[in-house]
């Protein structure tokens, strides 16, 4: 289930699988079937992963082929979970993010928001 309770739905996954992390909701028409993703991370096949509407709305994370091989520095992928993150907390508060926003930014808009 996600965080906001809903199942997500599921396969029976054959190829390997990577991460991403879903910057803006989007539903994709894949395998015959609708599949919504909510921002946020996701476990998700390769193919799902290398499709073009995903990667408009999504960034991968890392590839977890059994052994967690990451496609970015490990300080890189600690960064990019950071930035997510902060990307979920700021949309909870009700802030209009931007995808480039750095942690910088989000850092700044949350305590902005939080001030006021």
């Amino acid at each position: 289930m996600n965080k906001e309770g809903q199942q997500r739905p599921s396969f029976s996954f054959c190829g390997q699988m990577k991460k991403i992390h879903v910057h803006t909701a989007f539903k994709l028409h894949h395998s015959g079937k609708i599949v919504p993703y909510a921002v946020g991370l996701h476990d998700v096949e390769d193919d799902i992963a290398d499709h073009p509407y995903t990667k408009l709305h999504a960034d991968v994370i890392l590839n977890d082929a059994g052994n967690s091989a990451s496609e970015h520095a490990p300080e890189t992928e600690t960064k990019m979970t950071e930035k997510a993150l902060l990307q979920e907390q700021a949309i909870s508060i009700g802030i209009a993010i931007d995808k480039r926003w750095g942690i910088g930014r989000l850092q700044a808009e949350i305590a902005a928001k939080q001030v006021s």
